[in-house]
This record gives structure tokens, sequence and C-alpha cells, in this order.
């Protein structure tokens, strides 16, 4: 009797099997239809020549070939690897690597492709008809046929034992004008076979992949900012790994979904995801950009590990991006053109390369760096990685973790990017002190670190930890304020430029040699000007221009050690070279310390006239703009570098206008150093007194006075400084607010409490909500007077009695960054929008607006969802309105709205006459009664050429409706439709024709939902048989045609539809036992059903039973089919489980389907 472990290792055996012939399902697909013949000619000699010349031969035939003589097993799959790297399939390579990790899988050298036929391989793609015209007229025994690719022709040279012998294979190379034995140069076969080549695509890809290659060989050295200019390191060297966290993006921001991954694995990822879309986030200066440095670098070298062989890649700094600049556009600015006219013989035209990209995208990889640092004005690369552009390209963007939701929604992986761990913290420093022989040094900092957090902040980053080490090494001291250890940080940079000229040693920073400081400043100011529009690179020639007009020398400012040259931006032109600093930090501290200089200059009189223009005063404008602009962090270490006299610089957040107010108590609250606070606050004060301002702090005072009284009553407030209350009032309203607040309070007091407290708080989302009716006027009319602006970008409403439409009118107004809105279930009412855009009307009205210029714009909303809000009373015109005022909305959500055609067809007229193009996306109006919408109507958001999922279910569409709509479709090609949800509508009498047409000139619709929609079988027969059969595929992916009667569809049908799709589900719809039968008994193979991967077949009580015998057989047809629902009678049935076992039929999914 067999034991335990003997039972465990015979299951283990048999799920190995099954996996196993999962794989080869899966390698299947890759090599089925245009890329048989790569497969059939790599295994010649494997396989007899016989079996290779079968009609019926398919990819898995070959496979099951190969596994019956052992040339491959579950436990060896190495011949299968190297067939997939010759013919450059990632993805399958991917898939068998995964295959032999989760199974244990040890490679085998001894199954392996020749090295003579991997080379001849190679040469053989390279090969244009003019070499297979050549090739044909040279042997006799091709002329009687006639050959449309070289596969083929190799494939009959090699039946007739034409290319068995040397001197055989030189006749044939001969023909090519080429020789098979020349190695001339240690050129690679992959190179000769574009020199062998004259088909103009073949030169642009040798071109793209050589010039590409050859730049990202060479852009490998830089200099850290602690060194002089004059030295260089290797990134191979400094490149050390880091903390990556490979997220689930179907549950963004969830730490429980995040795991650790290598910078290798990863790799493999993005390899065998065809279109991968990845996100890389982490803080500024985390090695973002280092990474896809050192990428870049190992994919032209292979220094570690080869990535994206046989790929083009490109590396794209998005910061580099001009107005109504796309990605593609940049790529192509990159190239000399007369170079590749010289290296292709093709024209100097840009479009050859761009034509060869698009056609190509999935030979392409985009690496995009800095998604934070594109500027306002410029183009979102979203599109591109929502696949709207290139679809099937590999595309990766790296970003700081701000304002990528969206990149998050629509990434395959997400990866967050840590920088070093604690281990490699200390691994490092030990090595480093190991190095120049102080151990206990590394000892002693690593222990200092532990108490030290804004030092070991910095340690994250492998070139600032080199420079924490230094500073330990000089002083062992690190300071805990930030400012002062960038004191020491600047110090330590200088000291290491003077310990390479051997030049004295600065002790301390006070004692900074002028032309040291006239350097750093003049940095700082070219910086500022860069940093304004969100640019941490400079050129040379505009730091030369601001030293010539300050009359200041610029000698020193590239040799001290805070920029190194960035050599990716400096290929074109040496007279236009770029610097960088390698963090960004850096950057924004030598800012931070060229507006410390300018506040201190005000008060110092003996300061050296050299620096006198470079520290000119700066105009109120740029003031503004240091106080405004979301780039300029650099703020931040002026005011520590300021220390106590902080209100130097914070004094210009003191204005008329409230909105200041609340940056500046955030600034109180989290940059200026405790021990500081109250003479800086006492300071502000002063200023204000000094100051003739129009508002009446006393007023304001008084109402963060009675808020804290009532918060805290037990605690006195009896001071008048108001920078000191409202810090107050912000602690307390940030987290969160009753919204019974201050109900004890008088509603006069209470407005006024409402309305100052709101200049305290940064982010008043929650208090929005504590605005009733009896204080909306008042806080409308203040808010205007003062230009109040609310910092929010989301916006929930909550409660209907709050929901007026004074209130949505002001809060959307008010919100200029507002891009997401969702109203609650019954919060909000068609009467409420109504009023709502009728005072948008008013007030265009009071502006003298012109009939076409709508105010107020909505100009950042991209997403607004209303929900199971009862919207019945809505005027078409006005909800076409709302859309007019909303240029960027993308997604519109009004599912179960009691909304009517009439109002769908009036808003339809509404942005038509407006001469209005709506960019919408996503538009979901199902569960709503649209029998009134006219098919014109509806027309109209079918075939946009942005939207690409609609959602109508359940609306009492009739056929007439559609109907016309089809036909108003009849011809337009440009329609972006990717998702289209029509079940639950009766449309037994739709015009199959019709539709058929619709489907054919949809190009990306993939996904068609129409179930319980009366079909007959007729419909389906005219809509798909017919279509299938005069030569145009059918190119959904998914179709959903259940709960319909479909009784007396015949087998061909049937046919059709499976032949073509991924996803269909056919459960409850009558169908007869007759034409499952006829189906099996019809001449099918794999390859014809090859992409199906899952059948629901459930819930139409076949009778008589079909049985087992029968259902396997059916069910064998499909080589990938993973989920298969049939009637539980089968799928519980014990001898059809054990025939799927015996047969490596692979059921998955038993019980439903992920539709």
């Amino acid at each position: 009797m067999a034991s335990a472990k003997d039972k465990t290792a015979e299951c283990d055996e048999i799920d190995l099997k099954e996996k196993f012939q999962t794989l080869k399902a899966q390698l299947s697909k890759h090599y089925d239809g245009r890329y048989f013949k790569w497969l059939r000619f790599c295994l010649h000699g494997y396989i007899p020549l016989g079996d290779l010349d079968r009609d019926d031969v398919t990819a898995m035939s070959l496979f099951n070939e190969l596994q019956r003589t052992g040339k491959i097993t579950p436990h060896k799959v190495s011949l299968l690897l190297d067939v997939a790297k010759v013919t450059g399939f990632s993805e399958a390579v991917g898939q068998i690597n995964q295959y032999m990790a989760d199974n244990n899988v040890q490679p085998v050298d001894e199954e392996k492709l020749s090295t003579s036929r991997n080379e001849l391989f190679q040469i053989l793609r390279g090969i244009g008809q003019d070499e297979l015209k050549n090739i044909v007229h040279n042997y006799d025994e091709l002329n009687k046929f006639e050959f449309t690719n070289i596969w083929d022709a190799i494939f009959v040279l090699e039946k007739e034992n034409l290319l068995d012998t040397p001197s055989k294979m030189t006749r044939f190379t001969d023909c090519l004008g080429k020789s098979a034995q020349d190695r001339d140069g240690g050129e690679s076969r992959v190179s000769k076979q574009c020199q062998l080549s004259r088909n103009p695509e073949d030169k642009i890809r040798h071109y793209l992949l050589t010039n590409q290659q050859r730049l990202y060989r060479n852009c490998n050295r830089f200099t850290p900012q602690i060194m002089n200019s004059a030295f260089e390191v290797d990134i191979a060297d400094m490149f050390t790994e880091l903390v990556l966290l490979q997220s689930n993006t179907k549950k963004a921001g969830d730490k429980h979904q995040s795991k650790p991954i290598t910078l290798k694995d990863l790799s493999q990822i993005i390899e065998s995801t065809p279109g991968g879309r990845v996100l890389m986030s982490g803080e500024g200066g985390i090695g973002k950009t280092t990474l896809l440095r050192y990428v870049s670098y190992n994919w032209a070298t292979k220094t570690s590990f080869d990535i994206f062989k046989g790929k083009i890649l490109f590396l794209i700094n998005i910061r580099d991006l001009d107005k109504d600049q796309t990605i593609l556009d940049l790529i192509l600015k990159e190239f000399e053109l007369d170079d590749f006219s010289l290296e292709t013989d093709l024209a100097e035209d840009p479009r050859l390369i761009k034509k060869f990209i698009m056609d190509h995208p999935d030979e392409i990889v985009l690496l995009l760096d800095g998604l934070d640092e594109l500027r306002f004005q410029n183009k979102s690369p979203l599109r591109l990685f929502k696949k709207q552009r290139l679809e099937r390209s590999s595309v990766v963007v790296t970003s700081r973790s701000i304002n990528i939701d969206e990149y998050i929604k629509n990434s395959n992986v997400h990866v967050q990017i840590k920088g070093f761990d604690k281990k490699n913290v200390t691994k490092y420093i030990t090595r480093y002190f190991e190095q120049v022989e102080k151990p206990e040094l590394g000892d002693s900092l690593v222990e200092q670190l532990k108490v030290t957090a804004v030092a070991y902040q910095m340690c994250k980053n492998p070139m600032l930890l080199l420079s924490i080490c230094f500073m330990w090494e000089e002083e062992q001291h690190l300071a805990t304020d930030k400012a002062d250890l960038f004191k020491a940080f600047f110090l330590c940079i200088l000291n290491q430029f003077n310990r390479k000229d051997n030049s004295y040693k600065i002790p301390a920073f006070e004692n900074i040699p002028e032309e040291y400081l006239t350097s750093m400043l003049l940095l700082g100011k070219c910086m500022y000007h860069g940093l304004k529009n969100n640019q941490l690179s400079f050129i040379k020639t505009d730091l030369h221009t601001i030293a010539i007009r300050d009359k200041v020398d610029d000698t020193l400012a590239l040799k001290l050690g805070f920029v190194y040259e960035d050599k990716t931006h400096s290929k074109k032109s040496k007279l236009a070279k770029t610097f960088t600093a390698p963090h960004k930090l850096i950057v924004e501290s030598l800012v931070g310390f060229y507006l410390y200089k300018l506040c201190e200059i005000s008060r110092s009189a003996t300061e050296n006239k050299n620096n006198k223009l470079l520290l000119s005063m700066l105009e109120d404008g740029e003031w503004e703009n240091i106080r405004e602009n979301d780039f300029i962090m650099a703020r931040e270490f002026a005011i520590g570098f300021l220390g106590a006299g902080a209100a130097k610089l914070l004094k210009h957040w003191i204005t008329n206008r409230f909105p200041t107010y609340r940056s500046l108590i955030l600034l109180l609250k989290q940059v200026v150093n405790e021990k500081h606070l109250k003479d800086v606050e006492n300071d502000l004060m002063d200023y204000v007194t000094k100051t003739k301002l129009d508002i009446q702090f006393t007023s304001v005072c008084n109402s963060l006075r009675m808020f804290l009284t009532y918060h805290t009553p037990n605690v006195s407030v009896d001071t008048n400084n108001v920078f000191y209350l409202m810090r107050k009032v912000h602690d307390i309203l940030e987290p969160t607010i009753n919204q019974n607040f201050c109900d004890n309070i008088s509603s006069q007091e209470k407005r006024k409490v409402l309305f100052h407290s709101l200049i305290a708080v940064s982010k008043p989302g929650h208090l929005l909500q504590c605005i009733h009716e009896d204080c909306m006027n008042y806080i409308v009319e203040e808010c205007e007077k003062h230009n109040i602006k609310y910092d929010i970008y989301d916006l929930t409403i909550y409660q209907m009695p709050k929901t007026t439409a004074e209130y949505l009118l002001h809060i959307l107004t008010n919100s200029p960054k507002l891009q997401n809105v969702i109203a609650n279930p019954n919060t909000i009412t068609g009467t409420v929008l109504n009023d709502m855009v009728s005072q948008c009307c008013s007030k265009s009205a009071q502006s003298s607006e012109v009939i076409h210029t709508i105010l107020p714009r909505f100009s950042q909303l991209t997403s607004l969802n209303m929900n199971n809000n009862d919207l019945s009373h809505i005027d078409g015109a006005s909800l076409g309105y709302l859309l007019c005022m909303s240029p960027v909305l993308r997604n519109i959500h009004i599912y179960k709205c009691n909304l009517s055609g009439n109002v769908m067809n009036d808003m339809f007229i509404e942005c038509s006459s407006r001469g209005v193009t709506l960019g919408l996306e996503k538009l979901d109006i199902s569960n709503n009664d649209l029998s009134e919408m006219n098919g014109s109507s509806l027309a109209y958001f079918i075939n946009t050429r942005h939207i690409f999922r609609l959602n109508m279910n359940n609306c009492n569409l009739s056929s007439k409706v559609m109907n016309d709509m089809l036909k108003c479709s009849s011809g337009i090609t440009t329609r972006g439709l990717l998702f289209l949800n029509i079940s639950y509508n009766n449309l037994s009498q739709i015009d199959g024709i019709l539709f058929r047409n619709f489907i054919r000139f949809s190009h990306k619709l993939a996904y068609l939902r129409m179930s319980n929609c009366c079909l007959t079988s007729w419909v389906i027969h005219s809509m798909f048989w017919v279509q299938c059969h005069i030569g145009f595929g059918l190119r959904l992916s998914e179709l959903d045609i259940s709960c319909n009667d479909l009784h007396s569809i015949d087998s061909a049908s049937l046919e059709s539809l499976m032949s073509s799709l991924t996803n269909l589900n056919m459960q409850r719809c009558h169908l007869p036992n007759r034409v499952i039968i006829d189906f099996i008994n019809g001449n099918h193979n794999w390859f014809s059903f090859r992409n199906l991967s899952a059948l629901d077949i459930s819930g139409n009580n076949f009778w008589p039973p079909i049985d087992n015998a029968n259902l396997i057989s059916f069910i064998s047809v499909f080589p990938s089919l993973r989920f298969f629902n049939a009637d539980n009678v089968w799928l519980t049935n014990n001898v059809f489980r054990s025939e799927c076992s015996r047969r490596y039929i692979i059921l998955g999914y038993i019980g439903g389907m992920p539709f």
C-alpha cells in the first residue's frame, strides 16, 4: 500500500503535468498563425520532416511530438526556452521562466538550438523580397512554387536536402551576396541581417537599435556632487539595489498589497506583458532617474543581465517636452536626419522613423522619467499610458507620489521606490569605513543615525549617503536640524573640492570663502529660474548669461561638485551642455540659500559689493511666485537658514488676500523650528501693525477666540496674535470636525466663525459640510469679496438639506483644482441643478459674455458621479450647459437617475448648438428610461473619438432607436469605443446587417454585452456569421449574449463566434443538443479556436444530455480554454473530470464566469 509521502509525490507529479500542459497551450498561442513557420524552422532536426509537413500540423502538435520523444518533459523545458529566446518572444520567455521558478525546474543544456541554426534564423529574419527572388531564381527546385516568404522556401530547400552540407550552405549564402562564414570585425549576425536586406524597415530598425545602444553605452559616467568635476564615476559601480515594492494596482494605496521585488524580476514581468504599463513612484531624489539610467545602460551593454532583448529603448525626460509636443515628437527631435540618411540610404524624412515606431510598437520600450516635472501647459503622456497610443509598446513612467491616481489605475505594475533600506544603509556604511580603515567610525555612525531622523532620510539615496559618510569621517557629528545639516553638507562638498586641489580645510560654514559663496548664489539663482517651471536642469549658457549680467565669475560654479554634466541631455551639441544635480534636495537647498541671502541683504550694509547685482531685490511679482508656486519647495530651506529671522521671508505672505494665510499657517506649523516659533509669530504681528492692510484682523481674532473658547472652554485665550490663533484653530479643524459645529452660537456669529476658520484650514473639505443654508449668503459674499478659493481635489456631497443651488455653485466655482465630484444617493435633485445652471447663466449675462463663452468654467473637473439621485426634473439644456462648462470632463456616471430620453436629446442639442465637442471617455447612463431618445443623439455619444466605455444597460432602448443610431454611424471609422453594454433592452428587431457594419468599422471595440436583449438566432447569424465569412474577422475579445432565445442557431454560427473570441457567454440561451453534436462532428483543428479561454454554456438544459465523451471532445477543440461552465450534471461527474485530467484539459474555473 502506497505511503502518504508517495501519494503526495504522485499528486505533485499530476499537478506538474497539468501545469506543463497549460504552458504548452500558452506557447502555442504565440506561434500558431503567421509565426508558425518560425517554430517549424527552429524544430527542424528535432522532429521528422514528415511530421513538420503535415497539413494539420499545429504548434501544440509539435510540442506534443517533442514530449513524446523526450526532447521536452515537465522537468525539461530548456529547448522551449531557447526557441522562445531565438525567435524573440519575450512574453513566452517570461512564461517559461515563471514555470521553471514556480516548479523548481532547472535548465538542461543538452537540449538547445545550435549556434549555426540560431545565426541562420537571425539572417533569414532580415531577408526581403529581392533576396527571396534571387534565391528562387538560383534554385530550379523552387521555380515551380510561388513563395511569399523566405521560410516556405527554406523548408522546401531543407526537404530536398539542399542545405545539409557546408558546400550547399555556401551556395545558398552566395545567392545573398554574403558568406555564412564571414566574421569580419566581430560583428554580430543580427547586425548583418540588416546589411543583407534592402528592406527599408530593416534599415530603420538597425539604425535605431545601434544608435540608441551607442548613446546609452556612453552615458554611464557622471560626477557625483561631492567630487570635483574633473572626476567621474561609472554608474555600474555607483548603482546599488534599491528597495522596490510591487503594489496591487487594483487596490491602490493598500500597503498590505505591496511585496518586495528585484529589478531583474521587474524586467521579466515587463518583458512578459505585451503592451505593459509600469508606474515607478517615489519621493524626490530617491533614485528614480538613476534607476532608469542604469536600466538603459544595462540594456545597451548587458552588464548585469539581459533586458529588453531585441527591443529598441528610448529614455525620455518628460521635463524636456515643449508646448504641444508629444513623446513621439521628442524622440524624433533627438535624431540627426543627415546621419540617418547616410546610414540607411533613405530620405531625410522624420516621418519614416515615426511610421516605423507606430507600425512596430511591440519592438519599442519607452522609459519616461519625471512625470512630476511636466510643465503645467504641456501635454501629459496619460493617453499613451492608457494604451490609446502605441498600444503594444512597453512604457515605464517614473514620478513622485503626487497626482498619479490615473496612472495607478491604468498600470499593469505599480512599483514604489523606497531607496536604501536599513540593511543596505548599514552595509554601505560598513563597506565605506572598512575601505578607509576606520571601521569603528562606521559602527558609531550607524548608532548615530538611529537618533538623527533628518540625516537618516538622506541615507536612502546612495550618493547622499556617501556625503553623510564624509561628514561623519571629518567631524563625527550630525546636526538634527535640517538647515544645519545642509550647511554641514555644503561644507562637506566644498572641502571635498578643496581636497582634490590640496587646498586648506574650511573650518566652519561662516568661513566659506567669498568666491565659493558667490558660486553657490549663482547656482541658486540660475536654478531658481528653472525651478519656477519645475525644471531641475539648466543649460551652461543660461548660467553664463546670468554671470555676465550680474558681473560675477562663473568659473567655479560647475566645478565645486554640486552639479554634474547630464550627457543624456548634452549629446547633440557641446554648446548646449546641460547640468543637473543628482538629488532634488540639492537644487532646493541651493535655491533656498539664495533666497535666504536675499532676505538677509536688506539688513546687511556690509554685504560684499561684488554680489550686489546677484542679490538685487526681487519685484513683488517674484515674491508672489515664491509664495504660491507649488514647485518652489526651496522656501522651506530659506526659512530654516533664516532661523529666528524667518519673518523676513514670511512677511511676503501677509497680504490683503486671505488665501495666502493658509499656506503661511502651514509653514509655521511644519517648517519653522519650534524654538523659533514665538519669535517669528511676534515679528509677523509687528509687521502687520506697521503695514496698512484692508483686512480687519481684530474681527478675525474675535472669531477665532470664540471658536477656541467654545471648543476648549477651560482654557483661557487672551492673545491678539492672529497667527497664534490661526495655528491653534488649524490644529483642531484640520483632522476632522463635527457637523454640529458651534450650534450654540448665534447665527450671525457662527457665520463669521465659519468664514474666518476657512482662512486657517488648508484642507476645508470637511468644514464645507458645516455650512448651513442660513450662513450660505454671508459665506458666498465674503469669499467673493476676498477672492477665497478652496484647495480641494475631491468633493463628496453627503446630506440633502445643505445641497442647494447656491451651495453647489459656490463650491464648484471656488475650487479651481476640483477634479472629482461625487453626489451620494439622494443628495441632489434635478431642480437644484437647474437653479445652479440658471445662476451661472445670470453671471455670464452680468459679465456681458457672448453666447459661446460660458462662465464660470469648471476647468479641472474630470469626473462627475450622480448615481442614484432623482434628476427627473432636470432640463436637458441645463445638463448640456453643465457639460459645456467642464472642458476636461472625462467620466460621467448618472446611473439610475430617472432621466428620460428627451432630456438626453435636449442635452445633445445644447452641446451641438454651442459647437462643443465632448471629450467624454466613460459614460454610464444605465437604468434610465431612454425610450424616447433619438438615434442621432445616441450616435453623438457612440461615435465620438474619445469615448471608450459606454454603459446603457436596462435603458428601455428600442430596436428602432438602435437602428437609427446604426444608420447615423454608417461608415464612421474614427470611433474609439472599446466597451459597450446594451444588455436588458428589447432589441428583437435590430438590423443585424447594420450592426455587422457597425462592428466592422469599430476597430477598437473589444467588449460587447447584449445579455437579455430578446435576440434571435437569425440576428446573431447576420451579425457574426456573415461577418466572419466575407473576409472581415471578428475583432471582439469578449461577447455576452446570454439569456437570449437562440434555439434555432446552427453550428456554423456557433463556429463563427468561437473562432475569434477570448470570452463567450451563452448561458441560458436555449441552445439545442443538436448544435453541439453538429459542432463536434465538424472538421476542426486547434488553430481555428486558439483564442477562446472562457466559455459559459450553462443553463441550456440540453436534452437528451450530451454524454461525457462528446462534451470532452467539444472542449478539446479549444487549446487555450481555462474557464468552462456547463450544467453541474457534467461538472460534478467523476468520469468527466478524470477524463479531462487524463487529456490535460484544464478546468480552472467551475460554477461561474469571469464576465
